[in-house]
């Protein structure tokens, strides 16, 4: 798990393609010598939620959009947040809900324990998660979140 009080990570990528694998990597570092399990969960949270972002900017031809990745220990879970920089309402992309595609929301309810989306005060989309201590979801309980996500 990921020790309390470990140091945040606040980062801020280019919304370009090696966006998600530089978040991936910078996930890894936070994560430390974590639970193996966490850390895959972490990394596909992370990459998702970076590549949803770096789709919406892609998409409202803002290419060089910025996001901005932060990562805080959650007692020995973590939260996390992937947030636009620099945008405003009007501004690259639409409102991430209407963004995540089925498959993007049945990834991020299956392998986090809580997410959403959010606008930011200056209207800036943000995408956050968490995941709590304690054992990961089995293969079963993963099928489950998922089709519960996309109503099925």
């Amino acid at each position: 798990m990921i020790q309390a009080g470990g140091q945040p990570l606040d980062t801020t990528l280019v919304t370009d393609a090696s966006a998600p694998a530089v978040a991936r990597k910078a996930a890894v570092g936070f994560a430390g010598p974590a639970d193996p399990d966490l850390v895959f969960r972490l990394c596909l949270l992370v990459s998702e939620a970076v590549s949803d972002r770096v789709l919406s900017h892609a998409v409202a031809a803002k290419p060089n959009g910025r996001v901005r990745v932060e990562l805080s220990s959650l007692g020995h879970g973590v939260r996390g947040r992937v947030t636009d920089v620099g945008t405003s309402r009007g501004g690259a992309g639409h409102d991430p809900a209407i963004d995540m595609h089925d498959l993007e929301m049945g990834m991020m309810s299956a392998l986090s324990d809580s997410w959403g989306t959010e606008r930011e005060d200056d209207g800036a989309a943000a995408i956050w998660f968490a995941i709590e201590p304690g054992p990961a979801p089995t293969l079963d309980e993963y099928k489950r979140r998922f089709a519960l996500a996309l109503g099925r």
